[in-house]
């Protein structure tokens, strides 16, 4: 009879095992079938590749603490996070990559917990002010704007920021000054040309390159490349969202602890630009260069 029963519960046994050939596979982690994307051994069947099925030091059951467990594959992260200049905090905290990252699947890329977009502004969309140089509240800066940026616009801030570490600014992907004032050389606003025409920094005269011109006069150029004071996109452009034409805001540039007022209106072949570091001046890209002058500027301009 003993006998018996030991068969019995033996073939169960069998019978359970070869239900549960993985853990994905059984009862137990049906939650993680038929997601979007797998991490790669969890897609596999591998589990035991970072859990051990028994006993563990480390929360549920990791092989090793979660960082070092990560980086052990992920090879290039671990190497750049011990020379970028800029790091992003999240990846060394305690939690780590699990803040922003599912370790066995999700329905959005990169195994990511939530839309990319989503996800950045949970810490980056709200105010905390108990640190002494505390994260812009993005969120506030994209309400109740006419024009978002258009990375943006489809949830892309990797588009322009590196989540895990950058050699730039703010995480940024390529070189752009963190200066106001940064006259035009070569390499300093790479960042932007990754998608905006190189021509509008480095052509003096263009009836293409930019619709921001007095005739041939490219006025990027004359505010940019001015070797004594040329300054950078942001004395005009916001980053993320404008109330205005081509990201331009009414409420003005950051400049120290004061914002520079810029006031523009715009007409069908030009318009008038009256901020707070310069005097009203009217540009059209209609005006025909005099041929006594033919670098004539707007009348008004401050050189």
């Amino acid at each position: 009879m003993i006998l018996r029963i030991f068969l019995l519960c033996a073939l169960l046994l069998a019978a359970d095992i070869a239900r549960a050939a993985t853990c994905l596979t059984g009862d137990c982690h049906r939650n993680l079938r038929d997601v979007g994307q797998r991490h790669a051994p969890a897609h596999a069947g591998n589990c035991l590749s970072c859990h051990t099925s028994h006993t563990a030091t480390s929360q549920s059951r990791l092989v090793a603490p979660p960082t070092e467990l990560c980086l052990a594959c992920h090879e290039k992260i671990a190497a750049g996070m011990q020379r970028f200049k800029t790091r992003h905090a999240p990846l060394y905290r305690e939690e780590s990559c699990l803040l922003c990252h599912d370790p066995h699947a999700s329905a959005q890329q990169a195994l990511l917990r939530a839309p990319q977009r989503e996800l950045c502004l949970t810490c980056h969309g709200r105010d905390d002010f108990t640190t002494s140089q505390p994260l812009r509240n993005i969120d506030r800066e994209l309400q109740g704007k006419a024009l978002i940026h258009q990375p943006l616009t489809t949830g892309d801030c990797a588009a322009c920021h590196a989540a895990h570490g950058s050699d730039f600014h703010r995480l940024l992907n390529a070189r752009y000054p963190s200066d106001f004032y940064a006259p035009y050389r070569p390499g300093i606003y790479d960042f932007c040309f990754q998608c905006h025409d190189q021509e509008l920094l480095l052509a003096a005269k263009t009836t293409t390159a930019t619709r921001f011109r007095h005739g041939t006069r490219n006025l990027h150029f004359l505010h940019v490349a001015d070797p004594r004071k040329g300054r950078s996109c942001r004395a005009c452009h916001q980053a993320h969202a404008g109330g205005a034409h081509l990201l331009v805001d009414a409420g003005g540039a950051d400049f120290g602890d004061w914002r520079i007022p810029l006031r523009v209106q715009l007409s069908a072949t030009g318009g008038r630009c009256f901020p707070g570091c310069h005097t009203a001046v009217d540009y059209d890209r209609d005006f025909r260069d005099s041929a006594n002058d033919p670098s004539s500027a707007p009348a008004g301009a401050a050189e």
